[in-house]
């Protein structure tokens, strides 16, 4: 099963090893998840980390990066496929 991590998940697995976020890295061999997410999501994850947290978070998010695939969104495709649907800063996302 393919599951997309947002900047949020991102965000949360790596400030805790205890939430549901996290969670999903433990799980992913036994139920053998794909986890996917975007650059734009793992930009957004990491600018975050960078201004809010310590070293130690930095470090689990490069190590959590280890096991997800990163694909390629087309931004501009991904506003006009969603137009008028959802905010436009968050189609790449949901198009990932």
């Amino acid at each position: 099963m393919k599951l997309f991590l947002d900047a949020n998940v991102m965000y949360s697995a790596s400030r805790s090893e205890k939430g549901a976020s996290f969670t999903i890295f433990q799980l992913r061999d036994k139920f053998k998840l794909h986890l996917i997410s975007s650059k734009l999501a793992l930009v957004e994850a990491e600018r975050n980390i960078v201004e809010k947290e310590n070293q130690l978070v930095l470090k689990r998010f490069y190590d959590l990066l280890k096991h997800i695939t990163v694909i390629s969104v087309k931004s501009d495709k991904a506003k006009v496929f969603y137009k008028n649907i959802i905010e436009e800063k968050d189609a790449p996302i949901l198009y990932g």
